[in-house]
């Protein structure tokens, strides 16, 4: 395409003097006018032409909305709506405020003259100022859209692809979305000059784009040209299958990122022409579609029933695990990517969505309502995108990948398997918690179980188990309820250390906030603050029969095994430590649990204190005094440093946070190398100043996360752990920072 034929399609634009005088600007806005109607006038003769003048320096200094008469406002308002037009006069009033008084002047040439004032006032304009057509995306047969020359989800040349909506501006397209452009396109004048341009600009660029377009009463504008970055599924279908499109794969740069791999990995689908109902924050990548339901029950029977469904609760608890299952997708109020709905949800891989901006999860009510008041009921079809954290009404087109399931591009487990063969910078462990968890992650290549949380075996039906031991008082009711929780741990344990047979297998004590395993209506044992209460070992400490339930299950099972001739490796993790004593309190514990069941010859069950408190931190080298390995545990580490609340912080504070420019990036989502950072590595030199030779590895939501792997690799920690579906993607990342 040339450049000439584009710019038939840029709206009409001049530069003018800052000094122009008002003939001067007259002319430039019939000009402009004439240019902009292409010598055919309007078919509404009311309807306006609006400009905009912007700094000629190339910095974002801009005026809009100039032509905003009386006239020309009764028009806006009555297509595109009073709330809207009053906003936009309000803001051109403002910006163009005299500073010696005065109003704002009501035609055209005197606002031009104005806004040429107040821009000189925030600095010189030594190139002049652009004065240009604002193409009108409101009324009839108009629109606003963005086209892409290639099809974002398949990845091959596309024509019309891309999203419309007719009569909005850009800004609403991008919050409210559109439907698909070429649904809308279909039939319109301005159709095929828009394919051509598209397909044109993409033969000319050599790589994919993207076109932001406005169609003013059928008249086509091209507003920006732009490349298109592909779908990670896509860059990596092209990697897998050694194709490239034009202008991609030609330098190591252009290999698949590891947030490619995680999205290629997760549920695909195209939700091109849904309607956005609500933003928030993506807790599991990739997208799922069904009916809206909000209790574990209905998703079951459901799901039961053979329909896809969506479960939204106000936050997950133990007993919901029925309902996850049964879920294609999950819709949280409360939460975030530390949350227990977030590390359950990425252990299922269902697309999950946490901390609705502008919506509201209501269970009472059976509805999602959204923030104009609209209400979601239960039945509607709605689609997760969990990548992109985004709820949008209507079903996507075709079926996406099952929930639960892995992705089935053919050759990407060998395509990761060779690429993440070699050097490496750190070894990858995976986070199981059942048999199945581990064989998934032995079969990606995971060096052995980094994180095994004991807690996550009690959920569902089996959450009363731990009910009952926590409710109980001293006697035989208590006795009951150990004896059945070391029964049911000794048989899970077994099959995990079957699964993993000649590696390691860390496994943590249990560390649940007791409220989440408690009836709602038990008052007796909540805590203010939960996550900072009894849990991890202060738990063990004040019910040290649980504890040694859990010690004897994980021996026993490791006895069992080695007796038949296996070769289980178990390692007890203990977690939310902040002293020596609490460490030299388990392996007492761990010591007489072995004479009593072994005798004194028994194999050693080694024992490692998890790093998640600041204390832990700080006293590093002495607790690794009384360790045999040192897990760091990013999750409630950034909690603590940074003084939030892993469930609460995403919800407001942080978005706003980002909002107003006081933090780049969430905590939970990039890892705060300056000060966690800080404590990660002087833990680790401190440790490992006290015992040379100290195992060392990191679990958490970062564990896997390219630059915070490469960071971890660089303090000189063994290994990281992440779930199953991201141990490839992690071999890939170490391999590269190897």
């Amino acid at each position: 395409m040339t450049l000439a034929r584009l710019s038939a399609y840029r709206p009409a634009r001049t530069t003018l003097h800052v000094h122009a005088a008002p003939t001067v600007i007259r002319e430039a806005l019939s000009r402009l006018t004439r240019e902009h109607h292409r010598g055919a006038p309007p078919r509404d003769p009311q309807r306006p032409v609006l400009f905009s003048l912007s700094a000629g320096d190339g910095t974002s200094r801009r005026i809009s909305y100039l032509g905003l008469t009386p006239a020309s406002e009764d028009w806006l308002s009555e297509a595109a709506g009073p709330g809207f037009t009053g906003a936009r006069s309000a803001e051109l009033a403002r910006l163009l405020a005299d500073p010696a008084g005065g109003d704002l002047p009501e035609d055209t040439v005197g606002q031009v003259v104005r806004a040429l004032e107040r821009l000189a006032a925030h600095g010189p304009l030594p190139a002049g100022a652009t004065l240009g057509v604002m193409p009108l995306g409101f009324g009839p047969d108009s629109g606003t859209g963005t086209a892409h020359s290639h099809d974002a989800v398949a990845g091959g040349p596309a024509c019309l692809a891309g999203t419309f909506r007719a009569n909005s501006t850009g800004s609403q397209l991008l919050a409210q979305g559109g439907v698909g452009l070429a649904t809308a396109a279909a039939g319109r004048p301005w159709a095929a000059g828009l394919a051509s341009l598209t397909a044109d600009e993409f033969r000319r660029a050599g790589h994919p784009v993207s076109l932001g377009f406005v169609v003013d009463d059928n008249r086509l504008y091209v507003l920006s040209v732009a490349r298109a970055e592909l779908a990670g599924a896509v860059r990596v279908r092209q990697a897998v299958r050694g194709t490239r499109s034009a202008g991609h794969g030609q330098d190591p740069d252009s290999m698949p990122s590891e947030n490619d791999l995680v999205r290629a990995l997760a549920p695909q689908a195209d939700t091109t022409g849904l309607t956005l109902l609500a933003r928030g924050i993506g807790l599991a990548p990739g997208v799922a579609s069904g009916r809206l339901v909000f209790r574990s029950e209905e998703a079951e029977a459901a799901a039961g029933r053979g329909h896809r469904v969506v479960l939204a609760v106000t936050e997950s608890r133990p007993e919901d695990l029925g309902g996850l299952l049964a879920a294609d997708a999950v819709i949280t109020q409360r939460g975030g990517r530390s949350s227990h709905a977030g590390v359950v949800a990425r252990s299922l891989r269902r697309p999950s969505v946490t901390a609705l901006a502008d919506a509201v999860v209501d269970p009472g009510a059976g509805a999602i309502r959204l923030g104009d008041g609209t209400l979601v009921a239960a039945g509607t079809e709605v689609t997760v995108d969990g990548s992109a954290g985004l709820l949008h009404r209507g079903a996507v087109r075709g079926t996406p990948t099952a929930a639960g399931a892995p992705q089935t591009e053919p050759g990407l487990s060998a395509w990761l398997d060779r690429h993440a063969s070699g050097p490496h910078a750190v070894d990858v462990r995976v986070n199981a918690d059942s048999a199945r968890d581990a064989a998934a992650g032995r079969a990606a290549g995971a060096t052995g179980i980094g994180l095994c949380r004991t807690e996550h075996m009690f959920l569902g039906e089996r959450k009363s188990l731990l009910e009952r031991v926590l409710l109980a008082g001293r006697g035989p009711d208590l006795h009951e309820g150990l004896h059945r929780i070391e029964t049911f741990l000794r048989a899970e344990f077994t099959e995990i250390l079957r699964a993993m047979d000649g590696l390691p297998a860390v496994v943590r004590l249990l560390d649940p906030p007791r409220h989440e395993f408690l009836p709602q209506t038990v008052d007796r044992l909540r805590e203010h603050n939960p996550l900072l209460g009894v849990r991890g070992v202060r738990l063990g400490a004040l019910m040290p029969e649980l504890a040694a339930a859990q010690i004897r299950a994980l021996s026993d099972a490791a006895a069992a095994l080695r007796r038949a001739g296996a070769d289980p490796r178990p390692e007890l993790l203990v977690p939310m430590v902040s002293t020596p004593a609490e460490m030299e309190f388990v392996r007492t514990l761990v010591a007489e649990v072995r004479d009593r069941s072994q005798g004194a010859g028994g194999p050693a069950l080694p024992c490692g204190a998890m790093i998640e408190t600041p204390r832990a931190a700080l006293l590093a080298g002495e607790i690794a005094r009384h360790s045999d390995f040192l897990s760091i545990g990013t999750n409630d580490l950034t909690a603590l440093v940074w003084g939030l609340s892993r469930d609460d912080a995403e919800l407001e504070l942080l978005p706003s946070y980002e909002s107003l420019g006081l933090l780049d990036a969430s905590p939970f989502d990039r890892f705060d190398r300056d000060a966690v950072g800080a404590l990660v590595r002087r833990a680790i030199g401190d440790a490992r100043a006290v015992r040379p030779g100290l195992a060392v590895g990191v679990c958490g939501g970062h564990a896997a996360v390219g630059e915070a792997l490469r960071f971890f690799a660089d303090c000189g920690a063994d290994y990281v752990s992440c779930p199953a579906p991201l141990v490839q993607v992690a071999r890939y990342t170490s391999t590269r920072a190897g």
